[in-house]
This record gives C-alpha cells, sequence and structure tokens, in this order.
C-alpha cells in the first residue's frame, strides 16, 4: 500500500507568506534633445555633395577640377555645418516647447 503524498504547504514554516512591498511610483521627466553631431555632420555632406554638383556641372577652369573641387568642399562643407547646426537649434528649440506643453496637460 502507497501512502498519500503530501502537497508543498504554500506557507513557510514561520507562517503565512508577507505580501512585497508597493513599489514607490516616482514621477520622471523624459527630455527629447536633438543628436547636434549627427546635424553637423549631415550639412556637412550635403554642402559637400552640392560642392561636386558644382564642379562637375562647370566647364573646367584653369585651376582644374581637384582643386576647385577641393576648395568648394571645404567651403560649403563648413557652411553646410553651420546650416546643420543652426537647424538642431531650432530642433531643439521646437522639441524643448513641445515638452514644456506636455508637462503643462499632464500636471
Amino acid at each position: 500500500m502507497s501512502e498519500p503524498v503530501s502537497e508543498p504547504s504554500s506557507q513557510h514554516p514561520d507562517g503565512p507568506e508577507a505580501p512585497p512591498p508597493p513599489r514607490a511610483l516616482r514621477r520622471v521627466r523624459v527630455t527629447r534633445s536633438p543628436r547636434y553631431g549627427v546635424f553637423l555632420l549631415g550639412g556637412a555632406v550635403l554642402g559637400a555633395l552640392v560642392a561636386v554638383v558644382l564642379t562637375f556641372s562647370q566647364p573646367e577652369s584653369e585651376y582644374g577640377y581637384s582643386a576647385t573641387l577641393g576648395y568648394l568642399v571645404v567651403a560649403l562643407g563648413a557652411f553646410g555645418a553651420l546650416v546643420g547646426g543652426l537647424a538642431a537649434v531650432v530642433a531643439g528649440a521646437v522639441l524643448d516647447r513641445q515638452d514644456r506643453r506636455r508637462s503643462q496637460r499632464r500636471d
């Protein structure tokens, strides 16, 4: 004859198991901001592409294509990076303004 197998008790030997303490809820503020490096690099790359198009859309000058391309890549790349940086600042201001509106609605 076999004896009935007793199931393990869900209680500890010291008594019933205490429920876990409730988690404390914290309010956090998540802010979004543009990645300035990406904007700067994107502007510089676009400026370099414009330099390539401008260089090869004109007939060859007395300086040659490589010198013209080099000067234009430096000049338009720097200008493109400047424009990209300004675009990042504007995007950051817009995102900050939207963030303020959201926090006013939720509070």
